[in-house]
């Protein structure tokens, strides 16, 4: 089946939620947006939605900020897989 990664799946509620945070910072102007959004950098199909109309200024060589030894779910055993796209 499908790969599935610890964040990768949206909600409706999510797919809504993206869709009012676009509509709300459109007409705004030049702004900075950062923060923890949860959607892995080209995995989500949801990433480029996120990011268009934006430069991103965090390196290639970037991944994902998932740290492995200090995620909530480093221990669970479940969640283990979501790491190795990450750290190989």
């Amino acid at each position: 089946g499908p790969k599935k990664f610890l964040y990768s799946e949206f909600s409706e509620k999510q797919h809504a939620d993206l869709q009012k945070m676009r509509d709300f910072l459109e007409p705004r102007p030049p702004h900075v947006l950062c923060g923890d959004f949860n959607i892995p950098r080209k995995i989500s199909p949801h990433y480029k939605d996120m990011v268009s109309g934006y430069t991103e200024n965090v390196p290639a060589t970037y991944q994902s900020s998932l740290d492995k030894n200090h995620h909530r779910l480093k221990d669970n055993v479940d969640k283990k897989t979501s790491f190795r796209y990450f750290y190989g």
